[in-house]
């Protein structure tokens, strides 16, 4: 299986970036799966030419060659962060059905869950299929060690990523037998 992990800020001094990097460290202790973190300095985005007409055919190529994804999401005022839409603007035909599990990033109580809400729609319509089991970091200043980058309580992250891993990767499955037939 091969995953892509999207990790849906810009900002400097992001928690969501730390966030992203645990999931990656999660998934890639299973010898099954290959992960790969994409973010927007990682692909050096160019807003000058938005929408499937901007070339980065390197991250065409990834995610047509994917399995699913996660989304690893701030919530600003509610709603996604402009550059994580951007990147998945990129690509259609190459996401439909897919599996695509979430990771809500938030200082606040709500961990994320208004992000995850109103990314639905955006994945429906770029043909992905939405899995149900979240990832919401609550409060995410007190959740992290801002020295290490990592979350000072690894062992219940661990458990709570694994939850979310484990239903991505039997859709991911079940969906590409799916496609293949």
């Amino acid at each position: 299986m091969k995953f892509l992990i999207y990790s849906g800020s810009a900002r400097k001094g992001n928690y969501t970036q730390h966030v992203a990097e645990f999931v990656l460290s999660v998934v890639n202790q299973h010898s099954d799966i290959k992960a790969e973190l994409i973010t927007p300095k990682g692909l050096g985005i160019d807003f000058s030419n938005e929408g499937m007409e901007a070339e980065y055919p390197e991250l065409r190529e990834k995610v047509k060659e994917a399995d699913g994804f996660i989304l690893v999401s701030p919530e600003y005022n509610h709603g996604y962060s402009g550059s994580l839409k951007y990147m998945l603007d990129l690509n259609l035909k190459e996401y439909i059905h897919k599996p695509v599990a979430f990771v809500g990033v938030s200082k606040g109580p709500w961990g994320g869950t208004r992000v995850i809400e109103s990314l639905v729609p955006v994945v429906r319509e770029l043909g992905l299929v939405a899995t149900f089991t979240d990832l919401n970091v609550t409060n995410v200043q007190e959740e992290i060690d801002v020295e290490t980058e990592t979350f000072k309580d690894s062992d219940k992250w661990q458990k709570r990523t694994e939850r979310l891993l484990e239903e991505l990767v039997w859709m991911a499955k079940a969906l590409k037998r799916a496609r293949s037939t």
